[in-house]
C-alpha cells in the first residue's frame, strides 16, 4: 500500500540494469510477476495494480527481447582455415639454358642471387635477361660484402656459360689463348 493514499501501489519490478527497460522484459519475466500480456497500444501503461500492454501482440512482441534456446550443440571456433596464394618463387632458367631478352631468370624475395653481366634486377628483386645468350651461375668471393655472393649472368656462348670460371677469369683465359695463337 502507498503511504499517501488508500490505493494499493503497483507491483515492484526486479532491479534493472542500464539496458533493461520494462518493455524489453521477456514474457517469462512478465509471467513470473503475474502479469499477462494483453492486446492494446504499443507501450505499457502503468495502472494502480499491474502493467498493462496497450497495443497489438505483434508490436509488443517486436519490442520485447525473446530468449531462443539452442537446438544443436555449439561447435568450437577455430583460428585456422585460411592461406595465401603460392608466389611461385625460385630459379626459372638454369645454367646453360638459352634465354631471350626479358626472360625471367629468378623470382626471389630479397637478393638470394645478384645480377651479373647482361642481367637486370626488377623492383621486386626479379632477375631478367638483357641479351640473347645462355645462363651462367657463379660465386663472387667476399670483398666489400661479408659472404660469397651467388651471381647470375647471361653469356653469348654456351661454352662460356657452362664453364666453372667467373666471367673475368674466362676473359683472362681467352686473352691468353689469343696471345698464344698470335705468337704461333
Amino acid at each position: 500500500r502507498c503511504r499517501f493514499c488508500t490505493v494499493s501501489s503497483p507491483p515492484t519490478l526486479p532491479r534493472q540494469g542500464p539496458g533493461d527497460k520494462p518493455w524489453n522484459m521477456a514474457g517469462m519475466r512478465l509471467r513470473e510477476l503475474g502479469l499477462a500480456a494483453q492486446r492494446g497500444a504499443p507501450f505499457f501503461a502503468l495502472s494502480a495494480t499491474h502493467l498493462e500492454p496497450s497495443g497489438p501482440r505483434e508490436v509488443i512482441g517486436a519490442m520485447m527481447q525473446w530468449e531462443r534456446w539452442a537446438t544443436k550443440k555449439q561447435g568450437g571456433s577455430t583460428n585456422n582455415g585460411r592461406d595465401s596464394q603460392a608466389k611461385r618463387l625460385g630459379v626459372k632458367k638454369f645454367a646453360g639454358e638459352p634465354v631471350k631478352p626479358g626472360n625471367i631468370l629468378v623470382r626471389q624475395r630479397g637478393n638470394r642471387f645478384f645480377p651479373g653481366a647482361n642481367v637486370k634486377q626488377g623492383v621486386d628483386h626479379t632477375l631478367h635477361a638483357l641479351i640473347d645468350g645462355y645462363v651462367k651461375f657463379y660465386q663472387q668471393e667476399p670483398g666489400e660484402h661479408r659472404r660469397r655472393r651467388r651471381i647470375i649472368s647471361v653469356t653469348p656462348t654456351r661454352f662460356e656459360a657452362i664453364s666453372k670460371m667467373s666471367p673475368t677469369e674466362f676473359a683472362i683465359m681467352q686473352a691468353k689463348n689469343l696471345a698464344q695463337e698470335s705468337e704461333q
